[in-house]
């Protein structure tokens, strides 16, 4: 899975730095270009804003010294652009930017947000969780991350995978070996999480790896429940898992598996479109 071009969409509330960290320690990782795109409604006035201090953040990590030089840690090449779109909709802002600049990875904030009221006003997580991006990552407000926003390391020791018969999981996989890549690869713990309803077996329509986990919990409430309640009593540091977007009346007053997982979830939900990241 190639990623270059990573996208971190913002309205620069102080809850967004820790979306930032991720967004900026990924684009060093993969030595790709990162785009800061600021979602100012109209009339907004710039000045109540300002762009993250990426220079700041590098001098914290140790990958910058105060004068400007490059430490031993020195990362290779990497970009960063800053844009503003001004729009009453920042969902509709999203869309469009979307629509001309690729991104192979969206890096975002989610904020709570239930029931009839998404309807009326979707979230920009709404629009990622669809079918519009391939692949996102998201930091539900309140969570731990696996990024140190003090010291820019790495914590990711225990992903949590939940798998299925349908969405096919095969992406999500994917997925998991990008975030591999992001620490010890032989001491990374990975789950396959099935909540079965007692009618079909584990899905086995994929070569999954014989040291990953399996793990099958027999539904006793709502899927994305038992995916919360895993990642919280088993110190999950990601939870990777393919996403279909909305079907039906259901998913659009509740929301996919994947937005409701985005609400409770206690760490960052790494989702894959089923059908889009096979262009990456």
């Amino acid at each position: 899975m190639r990623i270059h071009n990573i996208l971190y969409p913002t309205t620069f509330p102080p809850v967004d730095e820790i979306a930032f960290v991720h967004a900026l320690k990924l684009v060093l990782s993969v030595e790709g270009a990162l785009s800061i795109l600021h979602l100012d409604p109209i009339g907004s006035l710039e000045e109540h804003f300002h762009y993250p201090d990426i220079r700041r953040t590098l001098v914290k990590w140790g990958i910058l010294k105060e004068n400007g030089e490059y430490g031993d840690d020195q990362p290779s090449k990497f970009q960063v652009c800053t844009s503003v779109v001004k729009d009453k909709s920042p969902m509709h802002a999203l869309a469009n930017h979307l629509a001309c600049h690729k991104a192979d990875l969206m890096v975002l904030t989610t904020r709570k947000q239930s029931g009839l009221g998404r309807l009326h006003s979707p979230s920009l997580s709404n629009l990622a969780a669809g079918k519009t991006v391939a692949m996102t990552l998201f930091l539900p407000e309140g969570a731990r991350g696996f990024v140190e926003s003090e010291k820019g390391g790495f914590k990711l020791n225990h992903i949590l995978v939940p798998v299925d018969h349908d969405p096919p999981s095969g992406q999500a996989l994917k997925a998991v070996k990008f975030l591999q890549r992001f620490g010890d690869p032989n001491s990374i713990k990975i789950t396959l999480l099935h909540v079965s309803d007692g009618t079909r077996p584990f899905p086995d329509n994929h070569p999954y790896p014989e040291n990953w986990k399996r793990d099958i919990v027999a539904k006793t409430k709502s899927g994305s429940e038992h995916i919360v309640e895993f990642a919280r009593n088993n110190e999950v540091d990601c939870i990777a898992m393919a996403t279909a977007g909305r079907h039906g009346l259901f998913d659009a007053i509740m929301g996919s598996t994947t937005e409701q997982v985005l609400r409770h979830a206690p760490c960052p939900v790494l989702a894959v479109n089923a059908f889009l990241a096979e262009q990456l």
